[in-house]
């Protein structure tokens, strides 16, 4: 771009964070994270909200939580991009705490169902199953099937059957249409007695 007398813009920086997360080269990224301090001076949520992304998918949380901490004006993706992260990198904690303070401090009106159809999917996925239904009890409204489906793919993760049941009666009596509830049931019945 450079090269042909283009300069990179709010539209720019976003790609190339995202090139360098792909191929894991933090040193790029950072270098990309500098230019865009040059070239920018300040930067808006767009390219807040990508180098948040990048910082936590290459791991490093604390870089992540700087550049969330340091930006205005934060928008839904920009909180999805530090639960997210936070989730992936091991910080389920975190996570919830971010979550908590989504819904109840500065920025309840960005809270969206899906937020809270993660942390069910976080909460199985790690086999922290009491915690999953209590959230799910909790929800300030009646989950919907992709609560019932994340929380069943945590069933098969760790083959807990009895809660694979509930989450495949829900998902049924939400979608009798749905095929997919009954095939995962069976695959975790097959896998028991092979394991058993």
């Amino acid at each position: 771009m450079y090269r042909e007398g283009f300069q990179p813009n709010e539209s720019t920086f976003p790609c190339v964070f995202s090139a360098a997360a792909n191929i894991a080269a933090l040193g790029m990224g950072k270098s990309f994270h500098a230019c865009a301090f040059k070239v920018l001076g300040s930067y808006g949520v767009f390219v807040g909200n990508s180098i948040i992304s990048f910082y936590a998918k290459y791991g490093n949380m604390e870089d992540s939580l700087l550049a969330f901490n340091r930006l205005h004006g934060k928008n839904t993706v920009s909180w999805n991009a530090i639960i997210c992260g936070s989730a992936q990198n091991g910080r389920g904690k975190e996570a919830l705490q971010f979550l908590q303070k989504m819904a109840k401090n500065e920025y309840p009106n960005v809270l969206r169902p899906d937020h809270y159809a993660c942390m069910v999917d976080m909460l199985s996925r790690s086999g922290r199953f009491g915690e999953a239904k209590r959230f799910l009890r909790e929800l300030p409204f009646n989950p919907g099937i992709g609560f019932w489906k994340a929380l069943l793919g945590g069933c098969q993760i760790h083959s807990n059957m009895e809660l694979a049941d509930l989450a495949a009666r829900e998902i049924r009596a939400l979608d009798p249409e749905d095929a997919s509830h009954p095939m995962l049931c069976y695959q975790m019945q097959i896998l028991q007695l092979v394991d058993g």
